[in-house]
């Protein structure tokens, strides 16, 4: 159960850090997308 336990922490701190940089990703790619339509250069 311990071990269980810490491979569920380990695979939640890789998990979340990737999960979160997709996510800003996402939001800025949106962001520059609509600035885009907005101003067209």
């Amino acid at each position: 159960a311990i071990v269980f336990t810490v491979l569920n922490l380990i695979m939640l701190s890789i998990r979340i850090p990737i999960e979160n940089k997709a996510l800003i990703e996402a939001t800025n790619g949106e962001y520059t997308y609509n600035k885009k339509i907005q101003h067209p250069s």
